[in-house]
């Protein structure tokens, strides 16, 4: 049919410009359909070849993101122990003068909350608290924490087990 098209003449016996590109356009996409009606979608060695990239960028991120979940617990668990160090240095340094008994019990007062009125300043109360530790938090945080006497000290390389 569009041979046929190419092929009727004006009034005056001549095919129109019009016309001329009217049908040199739809040979040129009749064509063009042929071409990607033979060569739709993707070979197999292609989708292998996604696959394999996929699974070598994959190999390299999860051991990033495992490592970095692990630095971060680390942090969180020296930030935690930092915490409560400063919280009975500034129990002590306000009066409070109980003693401390074991590193667990000091975590756990400091969790609990407590209280120390200023030797000085007889009407000032100070109150300590730290909220929201989970008790798992709390073993991983004392691993940061030595008792001295009754101080505790913040060790940054952990492993304490006093």
């Amino acid at each position: 049919m569009n041979g046929d098209l190419h092929k009727i003449p004006t009034p005056n016996g001549r095919v129109s410009q019009i016309e001329q590109k009217l049908c040199d356009r739809s040979q040129a996409l009749s064509k063009l359909g042929a071409l990607e009606a033979g060569t739709a979608g993707f070979s197999l060695v292609e989708l292998m070849l996604v696959v394999l990239v996929i699974g070598v960028l994959t190999a390299i991120a999860i051991p990033n993101f495992s490592d970095m979940t692990g630095a971060a617990r680390i942090a969180r668990d020296q930030r935690n122990a930092q915490t409560i160090v400063s919280l009975t240095s500034a129990a002590q340094a306000s009066g409070f003068t109980n003693d401390w008994g074991t590193k667990s019990n000091a975590i756990a007062l400091i969790i609990a909350g407590i209280s120390s009125t200023n030797g000085t300043h007889g009407s000032q109360v100070f109150s300590f608290r730290l909220d929201a530790l989970s008790p798992a938090n709390q073993s991983t945080a004392a691993s940061y924490i030595h008792l001295n006497g009754n101080t505790l000290i913040y060790v940054p390389a952990g492993g304490q087990t006093d």
